[in-house]
């Protein structure tokens, strides 16, 4: 009864800014595919083309061996998060909801939404079922439950994710450097490796260094 969220980052996008995921449902695997639009004209491939070169990876080939399309679809996502939502959330006959409030996390491979879209639109209808008025000053009931729910305050709380994970650092440098760091360290040959061998073999891999690696966390830590 385990499902399982795995995200890749580096290879799927050729390096640049996104990444793709595998999630799993009752009976059925979502693969997909994020691409940054400021990274689109740079990629070598077409998206469709490096959403089937993820899918045909072997390491993925193997999980959805077997299984038969059923849905294929792309979407635009705003990449500004709570950073463009409106000054309100409530207004004479209207309350504002979902993606459209900026009810959207984006945290570089990873984009949290449907689980703000769907408390969003709870809270909306409670607070219109309690209040029972259509104008503003009522409907500011809304307002006061998003205030004091998980909504706003994890958004709030990652409100600069995007900017920590929006280089080429987060995309290609440390993918590359990861990568060959456990490619070093767990290669046996004459005799074992050490994680400092590891390390030593491993800084230069995109470009990596000690020194740009303690800048961007350094960097990353200003943001939280």
């Amino acid at each position: 009864d385990e499902g399982l969220a795995w995200a890749f980052a580096g290879w799927p996008t050729e390096y640049l800014p996104g990444g793709a995921f595998l999630y799993t449902y009752k009976d059925s695997v979502a693969l997909g595919l994020v691409v940054y639009l400021t990274a689109w004209e740079r990629l070598k491939t077409p998206v469709y083309d490096l959403a089937e070169r993820f899918r045909l990876h072997p390491y993925i080939a193997r999980l959805v061996a077997g299984a038969q399309l059923q849905e294929y679809s792309a979407h635009l996502t705003p990449v500004a998060g709570i950073s463009m939502a409106p000054p309100r959330f409530s207004y004479d006959g209207l309350v504002v909801a979902g993606d459209a409030a900026g009810f959207l996390m984006h945290a570089g491979v990873l984009i949290r939404g449907v689980d703000f879209a769907v408390a969003s639109g709870v809270l909306a209808a409670e607070a219109i079922r309690e209040v029972g008025r259509p104008d503003a000053e009522a409907l500011a009931r809304y307002d006061e439950k998003l205030k004091s729910s998980f909504v706003l305050r994890d958004l709030l709380a990652f409100k600069n994710a995007d900017k920590i994970l929006s280089g080429q650092f987060a995309f290609e440098t440390l993918p590359k450097f990861l990568n060959s760091l456990l490619r070093n360290y767990f290669t046996i040959e004459d005799r074992p490796p050490t994680l400092a061998s590891a390390l030593k073999a491993s800084l230069g891999e995109g470009n990596a260094s000690l020194t740009k690696i303690l800048i961007n966390m350094l960097n990353a830590l200003a943001y939280l």
